[in-house]
């Protein structure tokens, strides 16, 4: 079961949202689709940026 939206995820979709609704004048439907593109876009740089972060788990290999 995915976990419940925290407030700051909802505001920052909430922002996107606004932006096309009214900046860009679009539709609510258009709206709704570029908030989740957006927001989805965010989250995927947010993880590769943690991935970046953590050392990665490389074995090292035996000596001959």
């Amino acid at each position: 079961m995915a976990p419940a939206a925290n407030t700051s995820d909802s505001r920052r979709w909430e922002e996107w949202y606004r932006l096309a609704r009214y900046a860009l004048a679009c539709s609510h439907h258009e709206a709704v689709q570029y908030a989740n593109l957006r927001f989805v876009e965010e989250e995927n740089r947010e993880t590769l940026r943690g991935s970046e972060r953590r050392p990665a788990r490389v074995q090292p290999r035996p000596a001959y």
